[in-house]
């Protein structure tokens, strides 16, 4: 996501003091690389996810355009208040991930329910092999992604100075790209 989702400099990505570094890392990459803010939310004194701090972080910024963040924890198996968060989030038009590694593979997770917009599960954790991982995404958010693998079978034509990706992004770029040098 980190790499696929457009980031425009200043956009938030909030995370939650609990995240393992997979979805921690790429954000602190993504915001000197890009310039985005990686904003974190901490617990709340009895460790629970604080809704008051988030509710004031989403009503002070209008630059909030995803919110990551762990479903369940690994740290100490503690489940954030998702469905709430995600009503949260898109009344204030950000798209919210979540990272299911720890949640998918121990309760029922109902994507649609919750209405996120992404979800991402390590197929290891559910005694599949290694290296794996599955991203649900709403059809038309996942349209919109750009691919951060590119070569081989992902193109449906090239040339020395431009490919046409298999999988077309409604957007200006759209159709045969200029591949730079």
């Amino acid at each position: 996501m980190a790499n696929s989702l457009e980031f425009r400099k200043e956009d938030i990505v909030i995370t939650t003091d609990r995240e393992h570094n997979s979805n921690l890392i790429p954000w602190q990459v993504q915001a000197e690389k890009k310039g985005i803010r990686h904003v974190v939310v901490h617990s709340a004194p009895d460790n629970t996810f604080d809704m008051g701090k988030f509710e004031e972080m989403m009503g002070k910024s209008r630059n909030v355009r995803l919110l990551s963040m762990v479903h369940t924890a690994n740290l100490d198996g503690y489940t954030i208040p998702a469905k709430e968060i995600i009503k949260i989030a898109h009344d204030h038009g950000a798209l919210v991930m979540l990272d299911g590694a720890q949640s998918a593979p121990h309760k029922p997770v109902d994507v649609k329910k919750l209405d996120v917009d992404f979800f991402a599960l390590s197929v290891h954790k559910m005694l599949g092999p290694t290296g794996m991982g599955v991203l649900y995404g709403k059809h038309h958010l996942l349209e919109e992604l750009a691919p951060f693998i590119v070569g081989g079978d992902t193109v449906s034509d090239s040339t020395y100075e431009c490919a046409k990706f298999l999988r077309r992004r409604r957007s200006s770029r759209q159709g045969c790209r200029t591949m730079q040098g």
